[in-house]
């Protein structure tokens, strides 16, 4: 997908919809996109062309979908931010994380491996069944991370992963 300049985007926005909603979704992409570029150029100390290019180059989809606060935190909202990978390993050393699901301990900060055994039960009455497995809970999945996890920002690789990675708990952090 070739990048976009701000003028395009609002008007793909816009044109997502008739009349007065597709004015509104523009206008909502269009503060998503000044007000989030500001914050992570002023925090980030990228400049707010290449994040904007970088935003570009990593959507997927179409505007009002991509330009929205739930992919695009504030940063002071709580989102850990890092300069690389080895600051992130250092910080998280023990390289284990809390699944939101089952509370085991995980090595995979995106998927539980930790082979606690759950059950879910189903029907009711005499057709009531309970049915036992292991946690597999993804980070990525419907639920996420059950409001459990942490948003991470890596900033030498933000050019090329523009969002917060939502992760699992690292157990240096924990089980709060």
């Amino acid at each position: 997908m070739p990048s976009l300049t701000l003028e395009e985007i609002k008007t793909e926005a816009k044109n997502s919809w008739g009349g007065q909603t597709g004015i509104d979704r523009m206008n909502s992409v269009e503060n998503i996109i000044l007000t989030r570029v500001e914050n992570y150029s002023k925090i980030l100390g990228i400049p707010k062309e290449e994040i904007l290019a970088a935003f570009e180059k990593n959507r997927n989809v179409c505007t009002v979908n991509f330009y929205q606060e739930c992919n695009f935190p504030l940063l002071e909202d709580g989102i850990l931010i890092l300069e690389s990978i080895d600051d992130f390993k250092q910080k998280f050393s023990s390289h284990k994380s809390i699944c939101p699901a089952c509370g085991g301990v995980s090595t995979d900060y995106y998927e539980c491996n930790s082979g606690v055994k759950r059950e879910t039960i189903t029907g009711k009455g005499k057709n009531k069944k309970k049915t036992e497995f292991v946690c597999d809970w993804k980070v990525f999945g419907l639920l996420g991370d059950l409001g459990k996890g942490i948003k991470v920002i890596i900033k030498d690789k933000f050019l090329e992963h523009p969002k917060p990675i939502l992760i699992f708990k690292p157990i240096e952090l924990g089980n709060t």
